[in-house]
């Protein structure tokens, strides 16, 4: 499992683009993410993009969107993952 962080343009893209590479469904206006854990953080002030962070079950998606602020400087953290994506800072 991967642990990311991303900046989409805008929400509604976040979420056209989960819809359409199958990582999410909708059903009554209730999104529900498939093959990952996603926290959206939404609107920061640093950043104008809709800020998200996921967890991969599977094969890392949407690389081109990754954003890399430096370890224990985000918003958000998923607890316990904070050296999963250290690591992956220091590779990239």
């Amino acid at each position: 499992m991967n642990y990311l962080k991303y900046a989409w343009p805008s929400e509604g893209q976040f979420i056209t683009d989960m819809l359409s590479a199958g990582f999410a469904t909708m059903e009554e206006d209730q999104i529900t993410f498939v093959d990952c854990y996603v926290h959206q953080i939404g609107l920061v002030e640093s950043d104008p993009r809709w800020a998200v962070d996921i967890i991969w079950t599977g094969d890392v998606q949407f690389e081109s969107l990754c954003v890399w602020p430096v370890p224990n400087s985000a918003v958000h953290w998923f607890a316990g993952w904070e050296s999963n994506y250290a690591a992956a800072y220091e590779q990239k």
